[in-house]
C-alpha cells in the first residue's frame, strides 16, 4: 500500500458483546465450629467437614473438584463493660467445589447444609470455552469498527483504505460478582434452594486506525 495515497488517518472504536449461558460453576461453602477448647473445635469441625465432603461425593462430583481454600483457628472474645472475655475457639473450613452441571448447584447446597455445612460464601459462573467465544467477539468488534470508519468516510466523501494500519485491543473490565455469605439458619427447611445462573457477557473492544485521502 502506498501511504502517500492515503495520507490521513482516522481512529474508531469497535465493540461487541456476546451473551452465553454458563457451563461451569464454582461454589464455596464450609463448616464453622466454636468450642471452648481448640482441639475440641478442631475435631468437631473435622467430623462435620468429612460428612459434608462425603455428601458432595455422593453427587458423583470428582474428589479432585473439591479443594480446601481456607482453614483457620482463631480464639473468640467478647466485651462486657469494656472487659475482654474469652468465648472459645472458632475453626473455619471452607471448600471450593467445581461442577460442570449448573443444575446440580441447588442439590449441592441442600445436601451440604443438611450434613452440617453452615457457611455458603459465594457462587461464581464461568464458560469453559471462553477464549473461543472471545475470538468471535473480536471479529465482530473489528467489523463494527470498519462500519464506523466507512460511515465517517462516506459522510466526509473521501476514499477509505479498508485494511487497518493499527489495531489495539482494549481492556474490558469484567463484571463485579456480588459476594453473598449466609448461615444455614437462614435457609428454610424443606425448601429446595433455587440457583439461577443467568447469562455471562463476553465483551471485546478495539481501537482501530484506518487511512483515507481527501
Amino acid at each position: 500500500m502506498n501511504k502517500n495515497m492515503y495520507p490521513y488517518t482516522v481512529n474508531v472504536s469497535g465493540q461487541s458483546l456476546i451473551s452465553v449461558e454458563p457451563n461451569q460453576a464454582n461454589i464455596q461453602l464450609g463448616v464453622v465450629t466454636i468450642e471452648s477448647q481448640a482441639n475440641q473445635a478442631q475435631q468437631s469441625n473435622a467430623a462435620t467437614s468429612q460428612q459434608v465432603i462425603q455428601s458432595i461425593l455422593s453427587l458423583h462430583i470428582p474428589r479432585e473438584n473439591i479443594q480446601t481454600v481456607e482453614y483457620t483457628i482463631f480464639p473468640q472474645y467478647d466485651f462486657h463493660d469494656g472487659v475482654q472475655q474469652f468465648q472459645g475457639y472458632q475453626v473455619t473450613h471452607i471448600f471450593r467445589i467445581q461442577t460442570d452441571d449448573i443444575n446440580q448447584l441447588g442439590s449441592i447446597v441442600d445436601l451440604a447444609t443438611s450434613h452440617g455445612a453452615n457457611r455458603i460464601e459465594r457462587i461464581t459462573f464461568s464458560v469453559k470455552n471462553r477464549d473461543q467465544i472471545y475470538q468471535q467477539a473480536l471479529q465482530i468488534a473489528l467489523s463494527n469498527a470498519y462500519e464506523k470508519a466507512c460511515s465517517l468516510a462516506q459522510t466526509m466523501r473521501v476514499p477509505l483504505q479498508p485494511i487497518p494500519i493499527r489495531i489495539i485491543e482494549d481492556t474490558v473490565s469484567p463484571p463485579v460478582i456480588p459476594y453473598h455469605s449466609f448461615q444455614s439458619q437462614e435457609m428454610v427447611a424443606g425448601v429446595s434452594t433455587p440457583i439461577e445462573a443467568g447469562k455471562i457477557d463476553i465483551e471485546a473492544e478495539l481501537t482501530v486506525t484506518f487511512r483515507y485521502t481527501s
